[in-house]
Protein backbone atom coordinates (compact mmCIF):
# COMPACT_ATOMS: atom_id res chain seq x y z
CA UNK A 1 0.00 0.00 0.00
CA UNK A 2 1.07 3.25 -0.61
CA UNK A 3 1.22 6.16 1.99
CA UNK A 4 -2.18 7.95 -0.10
CA UNK A 5 -3.86 4.80 0.67
CA UNK A 6 -4.06 3.28 -2.70
CA UNK A 7 -3.04 -0.19 -3.39
CA UNK A 8 -0.27 -1.31 -5.66
CA UNK A 9 -1.67 -3.92 -7.82
CA UNK A 10 -0.11 -6.96 -10.13
CA UNK A 11 1.82 -5.35 -13.32
CA UNK A 12 0.15 -5.42 -16.49
CA UNK A 13 1.27 -7.49 -19.28
CA UNK A 14 1.95 -3.42 -21.09
CA UNK A 15 3.59 -2.46 -17.89
CA UNK A 16 6.57 -5.46 -18.23
CA UNK A 17 6.94 -5.51 -21.99
CA UNK A 18 5.75 -1.79 -23.23
CA UNK A 19 9.31 -0.14 -23.25
CA UNK A 20 11.17 -3.21 -24.40
CA UNK A 21 8.81 -3.69 -27.59
CA UNK A 22 9.01 -0.18 -28.62
CA UNK A 23 13.08 -0.10 -28.45
CA UNK A 24 12.56 -3.12 -30.68
CA UNK A 25 10.00 -1.70 -33.00
CA UNK A 26 12.38 1.39 -33.28
CA UNK A 27 15.48 -0.38 -34.07
CA UNK A 28 13.71 -2.73 -36.72
CA UNK A 29 12.49 0.39 -38.23
CA UNK A 30 16.13 1.24 -38.34
CA UNK A 31 17.62 -1.77 -39.63
CA UNK A 32 14.85 -1.50 -42.45
CA UNK A 33 15.77 1.95 -43.09
CA UNK A 34 19.63 1.32 -43.36
CA UNK A 35 18.50 -1.75 -46.11
CA UNK A 36 15.57 -0.56 -47.85
CA UNK A 37 16.05 3.74 -48.41
CA UNK A 38 20.48 3.57 -48.53
CA UNK A 39 21.21 7.45 -48.37
CA UNK A 40 18.54 9.14 -47.05
CA UNK A 41 17.28 7.83 -43.82
CA UNK A 42 21.36 7.00 -42.79
CA UNK A 43 21.51 9.15 -39.81
CA UNK A 44 17.79 7.63 -38.41
CA UNK A 45 19.44 4.11 -38.77
CA UNK A 46 22.39 5.16 -36.37
CA UNK A 47 20.50 6.42 -34.04
CA UNK A 48 17.85 3.97 -33.91
CA UNK A 49 20.49 1.21 -33.96
CA UNK A 50 22.52 2.90 -31.33
CA UNK A 51 19.19 3.38 -29.34
CA UNK A 52 19.12 0.10 -27.21
CA UNK A 53 23.13 0.64 -26.71
CA UNK A 54 22.53 4.66 -25.52
CA UNK A 55 19.73 3.17 -22.97
CA UNK A 56 22.24 0.77 -21.53
CA UNK A 57 24.71 3.31 -21.25
CA UNK A 58 22.53 5.92 -19.19
CA UNK A 59 20.81 3.48 -17.20
CA UNK A 60 24.45 2.15 -15.88
CA UNK A 61 25.53 5.28 -15.72
CA UNK A 62 22.81 6.32 -13.22
CA UNK A 63 23.02 3.07 -11.40
CA UNK A 64 26.97 4.00 -10.61
CA UNK A 65 26.04 7.76 -10.11
CA UNK A 66 23.18 6.73 -7.45
CA UNK A 67 24.93 3.83 -5.53
CA UNK A 68 28.72 5.96 -5.13
CA UNK A 69 26.03 9.06 -3.71
CA UNK A 70 24.52 6.39 -1.62
CA UNK A 71 27.86 4.90 -0.07
CA UNK A 72 28.88 8.92 1.04
CA UNK A 73 25.68 9.61 2.42
CA UNK A 74 24.59 11.92 -0.19
CA UNK A 75 21.59 10.32 -1.78
CA UNK A 76 18.86 8.24 0.67
CA UNK A 77 16.05 6.31 -0.81
CA UNK A 78 12.27 7.95 -0.73
CA UNK A 79 13.74 11.40 0.04
CA UNK A 80 12.98 14.80 -1.43
CA UNK A 81 15.82 16.20 -2.99
CA UNK A 82 17.23 19.09 -1.45
CA UNK A 83 17.30 22.84 -3.07
CA UNK A 84 20.25 24.83 -2.82
CA UNK A 85 19.86 27.83 -3.39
Amino acid sequence: MLSSGKRIGAPTWLNVFGMPIIIGLVSLAGLMAALLLGQVARYFSWIAVGLPVILVVWRVARRRLRSRLMAYGAFKPGAAPRRTG
